[in-house]
């Protein structure tokens, strides 16, 4: 059993089961990948994929515990690679990092400058997706760190720091009849069709929830995962839009009147992810910090130790104030 066996045996999986991407991914070729997967059968002596003739449909029940095992081995040897680099070059890398557009849009421009001038030497990647598929790919190994609000405590292995918290704000033009309404009721906003957040994006869920516990059924009459897009459909008139608070900026939303939502539904909780096995490198953990300004971490031997309390976890506003 080779590591390279392993290795296309994890590309295989994670390349939905497609040699010929996944010859693509390793720069190589498909009868390669089948020599090795086949070679990795015969070593372990188990078939690691249910087929149709030569296509592949999925692992087998076998094979899904070896891919498992593949994973946690892989890992390792990462780290102890890591280890030579940590020592070697503390202060040089890159950091890969999933998360939504809320928050590359709106949340990390105020964080990223600040954290790049500290560390000159380190190069980031964002990759903005849903919040499922930034947290697999954080569980794949495929990135570093995601940051997201949904989702993360879905996948095992994964290890989560709060970052915020935020509430919602509906967005409506000035003069709006909503806008001479004291305090505003779940019934006084399903009175207008709404536009909002695509199911699974920026604490859709707990929006829905909240209407269903109250036995409302607003007309959501459009949804999108870009606030930028919601913005522009409220401008359109087609309706009133909710939005994660941090998503209103003042200058630019000139045309709006932003009224607070924080006593209609909860506030949810932005949250910044790590592998739990996954050695951290110092310049990582900085960044890690910077997003969790409050929170106690420490940094030893690639790990952070962590003390959760939910009393140190700002608020979205205490942020824009410190920012």
């Amino acid at each position: 059993m080779k590591l390279q066996h392993l290795s296309a045996l994890l590309a295989v999986v994670d390349h939905h089961f497609n040699l010929t991407i996944t010859a693509q991914h390793l720069f190589t070729t498909q009868p390669a990948i089948s020599k090795y997967i086949t070679q990795l059968e015969e070593d372990i002596g188990v078939s690691l994929f249910e087929r149709r003739g030569r296509r592949i449909l999925g692992l087998s029940k076998e094979g899904e515990q070896v891919y498992e095992h593949a994973r946690r081995m892989m890992q390792e040897v990462e780290n102890i690679r890591k280890i030579a680099q940590m020592s070697s070059s503390p202060e040089t890398g890159l950091i890969r990092m999933a998360t939504t557009h809320t928050q590359a849009r709106y949340y990390l421009p105020a964080r990223i400058p600040r954290y790049m001038a500290q560390h000159p030497n380190v190069k980031m990647q964002l990759f903005q997706h849903t919040p499922a598929h930034n947290a697999k790919l954080l569980a794949d190994g495929q990135v570093d760190i995601a940051i997201c609000t949904e989702v993360l405590s879905d996948f095992n292995g994964l290890l989560a720091i709060p970052c915020y918290r935020w509430n919602r704000l509906l967005l409506v033009p000035h003069g709006h009849p909503l806008t001479e309404i004291p305090l505003l009721t779940l019934a006084d906003i399903a009175a207008y069709p709404l536009i909002s957040y695509s199911m699974g994006f920026t604490g859709r869920g707990k929006l829905d929830q909240t209407f269903r516990q109250s036995g409302i059924h607003p007309n959501i009459v459009i949804t999108a995962s870009d606030a930028d897009v919601i913005k522009t459909y409220v401008r359109l008139g087609l309706g009133v839009g909710i939005v994660a608070e941090m998503a209103y900026e003042s200058g630019a939303d000139f045309d709006f009147t932003a009224i607070s939502l924080a006593h209609l539904f909860p506030s949810a909780t932005t949250w910044v992810a790590y592998q739990k096995h996954r050695l951290i490198s110092r310049y990582i953990f900085d960044f890690i910090r910077q997003l969790s300004p409050m929170t106690r971490l420490r940094f030893r031997e690639g790990e952070i130790l962590y003390e959760p309390h939910e009393d140190r976890i700002p608020s979205y506003d205490l942020l824009r104030v410190n920012k």
